[in-house]
C-alpha cells in the first residue's frame, strides 16, 4: 500500500478522469405542518386498513 492510498484526490472539471463519478444526489426539503399532518394522517389509514383486513381475514379463517 502506497502513502498516498488514503489521501483524497481532488478531481478538477474537465480532468479525463471525472467521466466515471456520478454521484447520488439527495435532495431534502422542509415539511410544512399541513403536510406532516396529511402524511400522519395516510400513515393512520395505512395502518387502519391492515388492521381491518387481518380481522376480515381471521373471521373468514376462523
Amino acid at each position: 500500500m502506497n502513502s498516498t492510498d488514503s489521501v483524497p484526490r481532488f478531481i478538477e472539471p474537465g480532468d479525463d478522469q471525472d467521466e466515471g463519478l456520478a454521484l447520488p444526489l439527495y435532495v431534502s426539503r422542509q415539511v410544512d405542518d399541513e403536510t406532516r399532518r396529511a402524511q400522519e394522517a395516510r400513515k393512520r389509514l395505512l395502518a387502519a386498513a391492515v388492521l381491518q383486513q387481518q380481522r376480515t381475514d381471521a373471521l373468514n379463517n376462523g
